[in-house]
């Protein structure tokens, strides 16, 4: 939990705290279970390495024209001369 709390990542999770669903028991072991299952405890390791949360849409539209391109270019002009 500490873990998470250092991350600086805002995410919005729904969890169980506890199975009998009683309030102010937090059973902490499930907890940690269901943010590993969902994939959260992975995703804050990814921002604590440093790499973002968001893609720019400038960037992600570059990707996608140049994917597209290269995929409606005709093999054989892609392919390289020979020395």
């Amino acid at each position: 939990m500490a873990e998470l709390a250092s991350a600086d990542a805002h995410f919005v999770r729904c969890v169980k705290p506890n199975a009998e669903l009683v309030p102010l028991k937090l059973h902490g072991e499930d907890v940690v279970n269901q943010l590993r299952m969902s994939g959260m405890l992975d995703a804050v390791k990814l921002i604590q390495a440093g790499y973002p949360t968001r893609i720019p849409c400038e960037a992600r539209t570059l990707t996608l024209t140049l994917t597209l391109t290269r995929r409606a270019t005709p093999r054989a002009s892609r392919a390289r001369p020979e020395p």
